[in-house]
């Protein structure tokens, strides 16, 4: 039996590296369990859906099981979090993000916040049926998009919220230029968008 095993592992590994030296491009099959029930990461519920939506949409941060801790996905960083002292926002909060410089579609255009602003305003939309998600979003009262950096943006809450980071951050977001190809939605603001 141990020399049956043996010879199955060096005939493994044996055909392994000959396959790994012939540099041939190869694929990927994953074998799912079910069909899910969308491909939208704002209107599916069902987990089969969000196992094949987060190899198509990626969130800001995400939660890595091996450590239990955030790690940033197209953020740069984890985002700053802070009380906001003074202004429209006062005894709120903020949180700011920079997107990655690398990050960008599959067309090659950059993510912005413009993306981010655009995925909140979709699950906002009062005739969307985004109630799965929405009420974990309600807390974002304004973005604020850096004037020198497309891809810097400050979230703004009037009050705190103990889930910002982790609602806002793991959100998938969806690419502006596909779904709203005219901009249409940038006529709106996010509380426009949500009655």
């Amino acid at each position: 039996m141990r020399k049956t095993f043996s010879a199955a592992l060096f005939f493994l590994f044996f055909a392994a590296a000959s396959w790994a030296q012939r540099n041939e491009p190869f694929s990927v099959s994953v074998a799912l369990w079910g069909q899910p029930d969308g491909l939208n990461p704002l209107i599916s519920i069902s987990a089969l859906a969000s196992y094949v939506q987060q190899h198509l949409f990626l969130p800001l941060i995400d939660y890595s099981p091996v450590d239990g801790q955030w790690r940033p996905v197209l953020a740069q960083a984890l985002p700053v979090v802070q009380l906001v002292k003074s202004g429209a926002y006062k005894g709120g909060m903020s949180l700011s993000f920079e997107i990655r410089k690398d990050a960008k579609w599959d067309n090659g255009s950059d993510i912005t916040a413009q993306d981010v602003i655009f995925t909140l305003k979709a699950l906002r939309c009062p005739l969307c049926q985004t109630t799965a998600l929405r009420p974990y979003l309600e807390f974002i009262d304004a973005i604020e998009i850096d004037k020198t950096n497309p891809k810097k943006f400050i979230a703004y809450s009037k009050k705190p919220y103990f889930l910002a980071e982790a609602a806002l951050g793991a959100l998938p977001i969806l690419p502006e230029y596909h779904y709203d190809r005219d901009k249409l939605m940038r006529k709106f603001s996010l509380a426009r968008c949500a009655s």
